[in-house]
C-alpha cells in the first residue's frame, strides 16, 4: 500500500472522493488547506499510477499528488501475474539450452 497526500482545489472535493474510491484508495484525512483540501490517505501501489494519470483531468491541472511506500497489505482476490517473457528457470532443460544459445550467439560476434 502507498500512503498518499492529495492537494486540490476545494470545488472539486465532492468530485475526486468517487475517484478515489473507485481505485480503492482509502482517505483517512481531508482537511481545509488554503484555497482547498489535502487529502491523505492509503491506495494499492497497483493504482497509484491510475490515479496520477487521471489526476489532470480531474483537478483542472490544479492538483498535486505525493505518494510513498507505506505498508504492506495481503492482496485480495486473485494474485496478480503476468506471462512470462523469455524462458521459464523452472523448466531448467529448455532453460539451460535457451540460455546456452544466448551466450554462444554473443560469443560468435
Amino acid at each position: 500500500m502507498q500512503r498518499f497526500r492529495l492537494d486540490l482545489p476545494a470545488d472539486l472535493f465532492g468530485a475526486v472522493l468517487p475517484v478515489l474510491t473507485g481505485l480503492d484508495a482509502v482517505p483517512r484525512t481531508a482537511t481545509p488547506h488554503g484555497s482547498g483540501y489535502l487529502v491523505e490517505g492509503d491506495v494499492p501501489a497497483g493504482r497509484v499510477h491510475a490515479l496520477e494519470q487521471r489526476l489532470p483531468a480531474l483537478t483542472r491541472g490544479e492538483g498535486t499528488l505525493e505518494s510513498e511506500f507505506g505498508h504492506y497489505r495481503p492482496v485480495r482476490g486473485p494474485a496478480p501475474s503476468r506471462p512470462r517473457w523469455d524462458h521459464d528457470p523452472l523448466h531448467r532443460k529448455e532453460y539451460l539450452l535457451a540460455v546456452a544459445r544466448r551466450v554462444t550467439a554473443r560469443a560468435e560476434r
